[in-house]
């Protein structure tokens, strides 16, 4: 696997996080590999809305930071705790600190 040797008995884990991050098939440096990444799986076992979960979370992505007005950490990355895990390293928490912004009503022509 990736040139390394697996014997039997090995064992391998499989990290979620690093799915769809080979800067061989995205290229060096491509916001493929600086993304986050949502795993909807293929074939029979695939997601059959995983499309319309797909534009959920772009548009989630893209209208967030326009209701979260400076959006800014809520303690220094010294302060952060570490989930323990074996698919990924992921904060236990992350503190932040804004000001809401409510969307405005859209009033009868």
């Amino acid at each position: 696997m990736a040139g390394s040797r697996i014997a039997a008995g090995d064992l391998l884990i499989p990290c979620l996080a690093a799915a769809h991050t080979d800067p061989g098939i995205h290229g060096a440096g491509s916001l493929a590999s600086h993304r986050a990444h949502l795993a909807f799986g293929t074939g029979a076992h695939g997601c059959p809305a995983k499309e319309t979960a797909r534009l959920i979370v772009e548009t989630a992505v893209d209208v967030l930071p326009h209701r979260l007005i400076e959006i800014r950490s809520g303690a220094p990355d010294t302060a952060l705790r570490w989930q323990p895990s074996l698919w990924g390293a992921v904060p236990a928490g992350l503190p932040t600190v804004f000001r809401p912004s409510f969307p405005r009503p859209i009033l009868p022509a």
